[in-house]
């Protein structure tokens, strides 16, 4: 009887100390930052500079890995099968929420399987076309497609990316007649345009601009309810004559369902510190071409949840159904 109380004593004792122990330390390891595209591409770029950001925070090599493929699929379903520690983390975009509402090979649910973590920041995004198309804005672009029906193509990342899903929004609103074709990337993309195996790229403002400047490309139009202070020549989408829903594109952080609390609040806290400094802020608008749009703890959360379900409702609208 004595050992078996000495027993219970002992195990009580390992319970009360295990309670009464301060949460593991994150980050004990490297980080992994897994992108969903490739190398060169907006989201990419970001991914490098945060990583140059937080490494500096947590005091441990962060490493950015592309993973691109399926719109963004490839890099989600890797994610949330990663251990739930704070030490793999995606950096995606808002093709995270299209996915698994149009392809059945989307095996991860937010929620279920990925729990968003920190949102960076707003990509300002433009449509441009190349030199060999013999139109000067969006407006005439649209005509152009509808009087060659079935010849004219836009560079996409496959049927559940922003891209795409975005496009055909725009599409519809300005009756085009446009093609997808998909690539890997931002770099290809921009390849592609140059080449005129497509005639029209939906990308970040930063990297055709200066496409722009080269001569490469023709910048048509700004994705956006107001013009862009960088770019103040540059007609809106709506100036253009499209008058539907504006596609948002953000960036932020996710992490694999089941990572402690104490390590996303970690994540999050940190993250938004980044975002607040005025060096960051700099960074992010004049020379990556993001508008910084941190969320408070939680938030993040809920503005994906309400964006899931206006997109389902669109996608439902478009006749765009899970294949």
């Amino acid at each position: 009887m004595l050992k078996q109380f000495l027993r219970g004593l002992v195990a009580c004792a390992a319970m009360a100390v295990a309670i009464c122990a301060p949460a593991a330390e994150f980050p004990s390891m490297p980080v992994k930052l897994v992108v969903p595209l490739g190398p060169g591409s907006a989201t990419d770029i970001l991914a490098r500079q945060v990583a140059q950001w937080l490494e500096a925070e947590w005091g441990q090599p962060v490493i950015v890995e592309n993973r691109p493929g399926a719109g963004g699929v490839v890099a989600a379903d890797y994610v949330s099968k990663q251990p739930a520690d704070g030490h793999t983390l995606l950096l995606t975009g808002s093709s995270l929420v299209i996915a698994p509402l149009i392809d059945r090979n989307a095996n991860f649910r937010i929620g279920r399987d990925l729990k968003p973590v920190a949102r960076l920041a707003i990509l300002r995004i433009v449509l441009a076309t190349n030199n060999k198309v013999p139109v000067p804005n969006l407006r005439e672009f649209a005509a152009l497609s509808r009087a060659r029906p079935g010849t004219m193509n836009y560079a996409g990342l496959g049927r559940t990316s922003i891209i795409d899903i975005g496009m055909e929004v725009l599409k519809q609103g300005l009756h085009m007649d446009l093609t997808p074709v998909a690539y890997k990337g931002a770099a290809e993309h921009n390849t592609a345009l140059i080449r005129n195996d497509v005639q029209l790229v939906w990308g970040g403002a930063q990297v055709l601009k200066e496409q722009a400047k080269a001569g490469r490309v023709r910048l048509l139009a700004a994705v956006s309810e107001h013009r862009f202070s960088d770019l103040p020549d540059l007609p809106t989408v709506k100036e253009e004559g499209y008058q539907g829903f504006i596609p948002q594109v953000w960036t932020g952080i996710i992490a694999p369902a089941g990572t402690p609390d104490h390590v996303l609040a970690r994540i999050t806290n940190d993250v938004n510190r980044v975002l607040a400094r005025a060096d960051a802020q700099a960074v992010l608008r004049d020379k990556l071409g993001n508008d910084p749009a941190p969320l408070p703890p939680g938030m993040f959360g809920e503005e994906v949840n309400k964006e899931t379900a206006f997109w389902a409702r669109t996608l439902k609208g478009l006749g765009i159904e899970p294949q």
